[in-house]
């Protein structure tokens, strides 16, 4: 066969090969290839336009391990101290004593039952056992917040507009926020405790995956308020189309050889767009403007003893003698709400003071880790947590945690918990940083596109226009006529 020299797939002879007459008219009598048709070339895997996309992007996927190795951090952990929020409405010592002079039962009902309420919405540790319920009276915040936020499962983004007043529980007082002209700026994503006088902002600010915004009080009538964007949280909508356009398109290879490959992308296609207008449908559903409960930081001691595991209690505040199960359990006993309200008066409080409840968990960390992979972007993060009984709940001995298997999904990953149910044995725990990731995968997802795309204008500038260009047929490289040497729409000049 002419041109067999050269570098170039051979393909079946003509006479195998019925030529198609739909694109044009047959100019190659050796393999009978027709103008306007996609030269076909061999499957041979060092002349596929997709090694190259594939080198770089296990090159890619490589390095990034390599950095989740070594920027991983990793140490021991214990457990804080949460601040602790205010019972809603604001109750003084004044109003627990009047109720029981009064005798008044249901309204001593009703404050337990805003009790319970304020103690369990705070509630968000995993640690097994029981929860007591610590009380006490501090005095109002001044500083209020408004968030706005749209997205699911995370904010795309978060506008927060922090307002400060003398009595922010109460809204008395109200005090305008204004620039401290004589200040150098500081970063967006840096909030003084006190919002009255502000530094000046610097421009936007990319830090730990977001995008912080600080506005002028001047110019948002008195009030501190910046915008939280999130790109990881963003690309979580891109990111599950491609996956389900990924996923569908391995699923309905097995009908290659029955639907054609365009019918099969333009499906997956309409699939993947499905799924991602879906989420955004739901979070914009899931816009929302609330006003967080308001808290308070008391001082707290450290109170373990010898060979326990450090812990924290609140100075000032009073441990109920019932535990929260145990206060859900008994509102309704008769004459028990004010027994419960006779014990919160006790408490030690001063005028313009609120009560403030939170819960106390009964197990305590000890000898526990935690693995954040990479730490300056994670990705990843595995922990491995043992329990102890703290002291003040009774003997100091190992706790079991959490049985079985337990999906969590919050703001910030997708967690995964596995535990025996032994004492002797660590509870561990998976958290997949979902908007990180989808980060991740769209840059690999960028490489493979533009380096295929690449790669394959070369191949055709370099493949098909060289034996065009030299009187050759692109398809298996025989000599045909030389007006048949035209540049065709398949060769980019």
């Amino acid at each position: 066969m002419a041109g067999a020299d050269r570098d170039t797939p051979s393909t079946p002879h003509a006479a195998d090969q019925q030529p198609s007459t739909v694109s044009g008219r047959v100019l190659c009598p050796e393999c009978g290839w027709c103008e306007g048709t996609k030269p076909a070339y061999s499957r041979s895997p060092l002349r596929s336009p997709s090694l190259i996309p594939l080198v770089l992007v296990a090159a890619a996927a490589t390095a990034l391990i390599a950095w989740c190795v070594k920027g991983s951090v990793s140490g021991a952990f214990g457990m804080g101290v949460m601040h602790a929020p205010y019972v809603d409405p604001p109750r003084a010592l004044d109003s627990v004593t009047s109720l029981i002079e009064q005798g008044d039962e249901a309204g001593a009902a009703q404050l337990v039952r805003d009790i319970i309420k304020t103690a369990r919405e705070s509630d968000h540790d995993t640690a097994p056992g029981a929860r007591a319920v610590s009380i006490g009276f501090a005095s109002a915040t001044q500083r209020r917040n408004e968030v706005t936020s749209v997205g699911w499962p995370a904010p795309w983004w978060r506008t927060i507009r922090a307002s400060m007043y003398q009595d922010a529980l109460n809204e008395q007082g109200r005090v305008l926020s204004r620039t401290d002209t004589t200040a150098s700026p500081t970063p967006a994503n840096l909030i003084p405790r006190d919002v009255r006088l502000l530094p000046p902002p610097q421009g936007p600010r990319l830090t730990s995956g977001s995008i912080f915004i600080r506005r002028l009080p001047e110019r948002t009538g008195g009030v501190l308020t910046y915008t939280r964007i999130s790109p990881g949280s963003i690309a979580t909508i891109p990111a599950a189309g491609l996956l389900v356009w990924s996923v569908m398109m391995i699923v309905t290879a097995r009908w290659r050889n029955k639907v054609s490959k365009h019918a099969r992308r333009k499906v997956c296609a309409w699939a993947a767009l499905l799924v991602a207008s879906s989420l955004v449908v739901v979070g914009v559903a899931n816009a929302s403007h609330e006003t967080p409960r308001l808290g308070v930081g008391y001082p707290t001691r450290q109170a373990n003893q010898i060979g326990e595991s450090p812990y924290f209690v609140r100075e000032g505040c009073l441990r109920l003698s019932w535990t929260l199960a145990e206060l859900e359990s008994r509102i309704d006993e008769p004459g028990f709400a004010a027994r419960v309200a006779g014990e919160i008066a006790s408490a030690q409080a001063g005028p313009g003071m609120y009560l403030t409840a939170v819960t106390v968990p009964e197990a305590n960390f000890v000898n526990s880790t935690m693995l954040i992979a990479p730490g300056a972007f994670p990705l990843v993060t595995a922990q491995q947590e043992y329990y102890v009984r703290r002291s003040d709940f009774g003997p100091i001995e190992p706790m079991a945690g959490q049985a079985g298997v337990s999906v969590n999904l919050n703001q910030n990953a997708f967690g995964l918990a596995l535990g025996t149910g032994n004492a002797d044995q660590p509870v561990q725990r998976l958290d997949l940083h979902y908007g990180n990731l989808s980060l991740v995968v769209l840059a690999l997802a960028a490489i493979w596109w533009s380096s295929r795309r690449v790669c394959l204008w070369w191949w055709r500038r370099r493949g098909w226009g060289r034996f065009r260009s030299a009187g050759l047929c692109p398809q298996c490289g025989y000599h045909i006529a030389p007006q048949a040497a035209t540049p065709g729409p398949y060769h980019s000049s």
